[in-house]
This record gives structure tokens, sequence and C-alpha cells, in this order.
């Protein structure tokens, strides 16, 4: 492997798709950026997996919520068409 082929993560020299250091760097960013807002009211982190993480963020930006969780996403993989239904 030549070393252009790699690349610098936190000084370190890593292949530029190495899934355990993406989820290492993914990981680490999220924990820093949580660090640096803890005691800040200008933050808020959502699940959009979690159906009440929305109400969440409608409270969090003083919105009146539209629904009661996440619109859902799909994607039609086989006519590569993006759906949202609003349920």
């Amino acid at each position: 492997m030549l070393k252009e082929d790699k690349m610098k993560i936190f000084g370190e020299e890593h292949l530029p798709y190495d899934k355990e250091n993406m989820i290492r760097s993914y990981e680490l960013h999220n924990k820093e950026v949580k660090e640096f807002f803890k005691n800040k009211d200008n933050f808020i982190s959502v699940n959009v997996s979690n159906d009440s993480d929305y109400l969440k963020l409608c409270n969090y930006l003083n919105v009146e919520p539209k629904s009661n969780k996440f619109l859902e996403h799909y994607v039609n993989k086989r006519l590569k068409k993006h759906i949202i239904i609003n349920s």
C-alpha cells in the first residue's frame, strides 16, 4: 500500500474507508460535540427512530407539532424513489 493511499485522522494514518476507524471517529466526534455543548442550551440531540424525540424537537424549536412522530422516509429500491409518509 502506498503512503498516499492512507489518510490521517486524529493524527493517525488509516485507510480512507476503514469501517472500524470510521465508526471510532464518528463516536469520538459525537462524544466531543456532546461534551462541548454539555452545559449549553443551544444544542439538542434527537433520535429520529424515537417517536417522542419529534415532540422534543418541536418544543426545542418552539414550533407546533404537525404530528406526534417524525415523518417516515422509505426508499423503494426497485424503483429508486423516495417516499415520505406522514403517519
